[in-house]
């Protein structure tokens, strides 16, 4: 039975890929392929949280329980909603699991390792899908989720705290390639010009050679706020007791206002000049080995270098 396993990144249109999935996976089961998450989730965010027991990244809802959980009983939660999805595996052949934690959250070789074995008891046969973006594109989305999740950072100090430290993809890619095998392991731009047939859609099912039709178009979520809205957002953040984020009044209406200024038209969030020559550096120094090994002919990858372009959508 064939797993395929979208692992991210972060910012590449993962939530619009999980949401429609999840909204639609009893049409797809009819195609053949089941689409695996977490329990009130829309995504599987458990399996990297059951490998890499000392991320600190909040789980968020459905997984309160889950949290607490010491290693062996998060492996065992993990391989409850497996064994439960396999139960009725005479109605499909291909299992879709997205989670962008995956790529961020297992840093080592031995934790993929780990996950090939834990999963190897339940798939015989892998396909692994990431999708990288350019450095700043990525800084300015994965900032504007940072201010909408609460955060108060600066743009530098969230570049040196958050960013960074999970930048060098080319050494994440090789990890997978050492486990999965490279010829398993689909790297696509997330790119305009880059997306087969010039959509996200189509793109994401030829990397996952999904010969099934689409149900839909992906619904864009998650939006980078604009650099008003940014500014107010993060001032309001200062402001805000820790004891009224954590109710579920505050929650709603968090989320209400932060859809409404995502939606807000002007000019993206700023990045100075200084600091878009310290990512474009320090991504390129980290990074230069995926032209060299991942290149293969094609110039699509050569995008996440170019210099002073925006490029995704």
């Amino acid at each position: 039975m064939k797993l395929i396993l979208h692992i991210g990144d972060i910012k590449t249109g993962t939530s619009a890929i999980q949401q429609h999935f999840h909204a639609h996976k009893d049409a797809y089961w009819k195609f053949g392929l089941r689409y695996i998450h977490d329990e009130k989730r829309t995504d599987f965010r458990s399996l990297s949280s059951a490998i890499n027991t000392e991320d600190r990244t909040v789980l968020g809802v459905g997984l309160s329980s889950f949290s607490k959980l010491g290693p062996i009983r998060r492996v065992e939660f993990v391989r409850s909603v497996l064994t439960e999805a396999l139960r009725h595996h005479w109605h499909w052949d291909t299992g879709l699991i997205s989670s962008e934690h995956l790529f961020y959250s297992l840093r080592t070789l031995n934790h993929i390792r780990q996950l090939k074995q834990l999963l190897s008891d339940f798939f015989s046969e892998f396909q692994i899908v990431v999708y990288l973006r350019h450095p700043v594109d990525s800084f300015r989305s994965s900032y504007s989720t940072h201010l909408k999740s609460g955060g108060t950072l600066s743009a530098p100090l969230f570049l040196n705290k958050n960013f960074l430290p999970r930048a060098n993809h080319a050494q994440r890619l090789d990890y997978w390639a050492q486990m999965f095998g490279k010829q398993n392991v689909s790297l696509r731009v997330y790119a305009n010009e880059a997306f087969i047939g010039g959509s996200l859609e189509a793109d994401f099912f030829a990397a996952c050679g999904l010969a099934i039709p689409l149900v839909e178009p992906f619904m864009v979520k998650n939006k980078t706020l604009g650099a008003e809205a940014a500014a107010k957002l993060r001032l309001l953040n200062f402001f805000i007791p820790e004891r009224l984020r954590r109710t579920e009044w505050f929650c709603l209406r968090w989320d209400a206002l932060v859809a409404e200024w995502s939606e807000l038209e002007g000019p993206s969030i700023k990045v100075r000049e200084s600091l878009q020559l310290r990512i474009e550096s320090e991504y390129n120094t980290l990074n230069k080995g995926i032209l060299r090994s991942w290149g293969d002919g094609d110039d699509n990858l050569a995008l996440l270098f170019a210099k002073d372009k925006t490029i995704a959508g």
